[in-house]
């Protein structure tokens, strides 16, 4: 082999070929069919996105919603608690006050008079289970004999002292 045409062959060899980079092109170069599912897939997905931005804020937006009409209520409830309590302190406090009323009352009272056992007489039921039905008393139920026994020795007693009060001499105080 001669040098020209040595250096013909490897100056052919270096220069870049335009065919071979076109026959790349064609070699990497997606079908036009997967070309167009690709882009279909594309849009597929963007609009699966959107919705689901979409369903997102929705849910959002109602759990907004829900907590602040929680919070509505649960303020609603809380007032009405705290409205009922104060009702019922008051009712407690006015009992109370009554109570204390009532004993001192009964505290300057003798309990040798018949007045006190006629008051006490009254504030216990006298009822029997026959003529429970007339009254609009509430009785407690009996549910055993010993029970039975008991309450009739109260009513006795009671129903005693009633008729004929003990008679009490005054203490005396020392101070």
């Amino acid at each position: 082999m001669s040098v020209t045409s040595n250096y013909t062959v490897k100056q052919i060899a270096m220069q870049p070929r335009e065919n071979n980079a076109a026959e790349h092109l064609q070699v990497n170069e997606e079908p036009e069919c997967v070309k167009l599912w690709a882009i279909s897939f594309k849009k597929r997905i963007e609009v699966k996105d959107d919705a689901e931005r979409k369903s997102m804020f929705m849910l959002e937006e109602q759990g907004l919603k829900d907590l602040h009409e929680w919070a509505l209520q649960y303020r609603d409830s809380l007032a009405r608690g705290q409205k009922l309590s104060r009702a019922h302190d008051k009712e407690l406090q006015s009992a109370r006050q009554k109570a204390a009323e009532a004993s001192a009352r009964m505290s300057q009272v003798d309990a040798g008079q018949a007045v006190l056992w006629e008051k006490v007489c009254q504030l216990c039921n006298f009822v029997t289970s026959g003529n429970e039905e007339t009254t609009n008393v509430h009785t407690v139920p009996i549910n055993t004999k010993d029970n039975q026994r008991d309450l009739n020795r109260m009513r006795v007693l009671l129903l005693q002292l009633k008729k004929s009060p003990p008679a009490i001499q005054p203490r005396i105080r020392s101070h």
